[in-house]
């Protein structure tokens, strides 16, 4: 009895069984079966984004409003705290949530602690109307004369937040990276299932193809690539077939510009909503106070419904590959199922070097013949029970920089059942779970050795730094001057509609999206600009409506945080480590976020401090955005010198820089 749910049925296809191999008598590729598992892979992902973009964007909202509602003191204290928890919790509860619960249980449960976060600010912003009076309006009563009450749930609900980070961002980008690798290995298959056939290729299939075979070289990856080719001797591989390094990049920039796009088109919808009840429900002498208090409420009981939505719309992958798992076990090894292929031998090679070279000291290890070889290679035989097509693995890291190695698809993680095992040994026990949880406690800071992490995280901390600097400093102290507070929620929806226009361009125009460091090289400019506008003194509280130019470089930067950042996080740091790379994408971020929100608490009661804050701030986000491309550039370069070796032409392989 074959999985109902398509991520993990995806995940399935990586195994190449016979339910959608090519017919072996005919040659005709099983196309529509094929396109059936990848429309039912693409929606559930369409799902997940819809859920989690409306959630967060509930999230979101507090968090540029929240000085000008509740003070600068208060509100900078309740960021601050909200930051400073994303930051443990990305170091230390992201990667065994999302090991323990499951993926789909690990958003369930940062969903719920979202929740509770937007209904304490509610509460927040309610008490602290509650405690004023007439005559004295929150742009004029000083933070320490009011009820202790709003930072109490301020900064209670902002704990229950930052906790949620780790777990939720690291599942989300688990789930991004195992969409992606299911549909690579879809896609492969039909590419090498239609040329077996001498059926013509589509636009997509036929460029990825072109890249593979055209150019005679492969293209740098991190990730493990697998090769769909026809049978061929072991010594006939003169020309490469279409990898996953091919394939890979089209399919993460599809993905992360659909996320991005309803992730950031939400924020647009609820920010508008907020700044429609400012407008319609103010009461009379505190500008809208009680309004934006009962929004907040309802914004958390909408974030709880799409949490129940989410857990009975999303299965837990978890489970389901086990019980695949288990099925497959159960096949017997030495025969084969009425219309499937006998299992056939499986070659891999380093794409560093077209030479299979000589083969040395084959070992058995869990039902994979491996034979090590000179460049890193190794040959295979596929696990008994599982009736593979042909095709060829290519690990393109070298050994030592490889903490494990993996001859499964992409998508496969460490904790995938083997199929030889007996079938009540693969069902997930809390033993096992707590187990594997316990062991993934570090695995953010095992990757802090990698240079690579630091060098594509510039972007992260840019960004980390405008947060405050446009959401504290600017919003406090020149917008809500100038447009009054009303106006922050609006000028808020203006970035989003900015951000998720410029994903769809960074995701959809294939120049940008085959290019990632021209979107990295736009958020650098768009970052570097806004801090000169405001700590020149550019921008001040007599610009007026000149001040959209800030919020507008802000949503043209965050398009490139949102989507390009995570499909070069996912390209570079593949199926292996993509726990802790999304956890340092929130650690980097948060980690400069938390520490200026506190910072900015603590430096408000005076001009000069204040003045303080904006050229720490200013010049902080300019220095790093500058490095953003250097960056990208660098750890390009790090990645060509992790996979060494000659180009399959004899030659040196390219960097990424001297490439594009």
């Amino acid at each position: 009895m074959s999985t109902s749910n398509p991520l993990a049925r995806g995940r399935e296809t990586g195994r190449l069984d016979a339910r959608y191999s090519v017919d072996e008598d005919t040659g005709a590729p099983a196309d529509e079966e094929e396109q059936q598992v990848e429309k039912k892979i693409r929606r559930e992902f369409l799902t997940m984004s819809i859920l989690f973009g409306v959630i967060h964007a509930t999230v979101t909202t507090p968090i540029g409003y929240a000085t000008a509602a509740l003070g600068a003191e208060v509100g900078s204290v309740g960021n601050g705290a909200l930051y400073l928890c994303s930051i443990f919790s990305s170091l230390f509860l992201g990667a065994p949530m999302r090991a323990y619960f499951g993926t789909v249980n690990a958003l369930c449960v940062g969903s719920l602690l979202y929740a509770l976060y937007v209904s304490c600010f509610g509460l927040a912003v309610l008490s602290k109307d509650m405690n004023a009076t007439p005559s004295r309006t929150p742009s004029t009563e000083e933070d320490d004369d009011e009820s202790p009450w709003p930072l109490i749930f301020h900064t209670g609900g902002s704990v229950f937040g930052g906790l949620s980070v780790g777990g939720l961002w690291t599942a989300q980008g688990v789930f991004f990276a195992d969409c992606v690798a299911a549909i690579v290995a879809v896609r492969l298959r039909r590419i090498s299932a239609r040329k077996a056939s001498g059926s013509s290729l589509t636009g997509d299939e036929e460029s990825a193809d072109t890249t593979a075979g055209g150019e005679g070289r492969s293209r740098p990856s991190s990730r493990v690539v697998v090769d769909v080719v026809p049978k061929t001797n072991d010594h006939d591989h003169t020309q490469r077939s279409a990898s996953s390094s091919d394939v890979a990049p089209s399919v993460s920039s599809e993905l992360s510009g659909t996320f991005g796009s309803i992730y950031l088109f939400t924020e647009v919808l609820f920010k508008s909503t907020l700044t429609f009840f400012l407008k319609a429900f103010p009461k009379s002498g505190n500008q809208g106070v009680v309004g934006p208090g009962v929004v907040f409420l309802l914004y958390g009981v909408i974030a709880l419904l799409c949490m129940v939505l989410m857990k009975l719309m999303l299965a837990d992958t978890k489970a389901d590959v086990a019980s695949s798992g288990s099925e497959s076990s159960k096949a017997p090894s030495s025969t084969v199922e009425p219309g499937q292929r006998q299992s056939q031998h499986v070659v891999g090679k380093s794409d560093a070097s077209a030479s299979d070279g000589p083969r040395n000291g084959p070992r058995r290890d869990g039902g994979v013949e491996l034979s090590a070889t000179s460049s890193s290679g190794t040959k295979t035989t596929a696990p008994t029970g599982v009736v593979k097509g042909d095709i060829t693995i290519t690990n393109s890291i070298s050994a030592e920089d490889r903490q494990e190695a993996s001859i499964s698809c992409p998508s496969a993680s460490s904790s995938r059942p083997d199929p030889d095992k007996n079938a009540s040994q693969q069902q997930p026990t809390a033993n096992s779970a707590a187990k594997n949880a316990s062991s993934r406690v570090f695995t953010a800071i095992m990757l802090w050795r990698d240079r690579r992490l630091w060098l594509l995280g510039m972007l992260n901390f840019a960004f980390g730094v405008s947060v405050p600097f446009l959401n504290g400093w600017v919003n406090n102290y020149v917008t809500k001057q100038a447009l009054g507070a009303s106006m922050l929620p609006l000028l808020g929806s203006v970035t989003s509609i900015f951000a998720t226009g410029f994903t769809l361009l960074y995701t959809r125009v294939p120049l940008f999206a085959r290019s990632h460091w021209l979107p990295l090289g736009a958020a650098s400019c768009c970052f570097a600009l806004q801090s000169i506008l405001v700590t020149a003194g550019i921008l001040n509280t007599h610009s007026g409506w000149w001040l959209l130019i800030l919020y507008i470089l802000q949503g043209m930067g965050r398009a490139a945080y949102e989507s390009t950042n995570k499909a070069v996080f996912a390209d570079f740091f593949g199926a292996e480590n993509k726990d802790g790379a999304f956890a340092n994408v929130m650690m980097q971020n948060c980690t400069l976020t938390a520490f200026l929100f506190f910072f900015n608490a603590a430096n408000a009661d005076s001009e000069k401090g204040i003045e303080l804050q904006k050229n720490v701030m200013g010049w902080g986000e300019f220095v790093l955005a500058a490095l953003v491309l250097p960056g990208y550039f660098a750890a390009s370069g790090r990645l060509c010198a992790v996979v060494g070796g000659p180009d399959q032409n004899g030659g040196t392989r390219q960097s990424l820089l001297e490439r594009q």
